[in-house]
């Protein structure tokens, strides 16, 4: 049994600071796509040196995958991949979005590849209501081994299928 443990925490850390040089397509994902961050559960930024130490927090730490809007939909949002705080096999990813299309319940996947290189669906998240303003939020268990299984991202699609959101999940070890 795989778990999101230290090794992974390290992992993205390294990930995260080397930002990567592959280019979007252009139709695909906004070119300033911002690095993956650790989290909180609420949100707050991780102190990575507390997490090297061993301390807890008391509250699950996550990985903050920025997501950049696709093909002009003005959209933005985050995906945050929580790990099991137990070191167990469950996971969850929590998609959190603005300027959506408004009142709607927008489809969410993890899916295979990179942005603007799909290789199908790997996984449905929960669709994600907007409200008036086109604020909206879902969360979704998943597993480990899902999050594991190589290069993934998370998408977010329109009203009409067409994809508005996306980012890139960095690969856990």
């Amino acid at each position: 049994m795989r778990t999101l443990g230290f090794g992974w925490v390290v992992a993205v850390a390294a990930l995260a600071a080397c930002g990567g040089d592959r280019e979007p397509a252009s139709d695909q994902v906004a070119a300033d796509s911002g690095s993956p961050a650790m989290v909180t559960a609420a949100g707050v930024p991780a102190d990575s040196s507390a997490q090297a130490m061993g301390e807890d927090s008391g509250s699950a730490t996550g990985m903050l995958v920025p997501l950049q809007a696709v093909g002009g939909s003005g959209a933005s949002g985050t995906a945050t991949v929580y790990g099991d705080p137990e070191g167990g096999e469950q996971a969850s990813v929590a998609v959190s979005l603005t300027g959506a299309p408004a009142s709607e319940s927008l489809p969410a996947h993890v899916h295979r590849g990179r942005c603007g290189s799909d290789q199908g669906v790997a996984m449905p998240l929960g669709a994600v209501g907007t409200v008036e303003d086109g604020s909206g939020d879902s969360s979704t268990s998943v597993t480990v081994s899902l999050l594991t299984s190589g290069d993934l991202y998370v998408q977010v699609h329109g009203p009409d299928g067409a994809p508005i959101l996306c980012g890139d999940i960095p690969r856990g070890g």
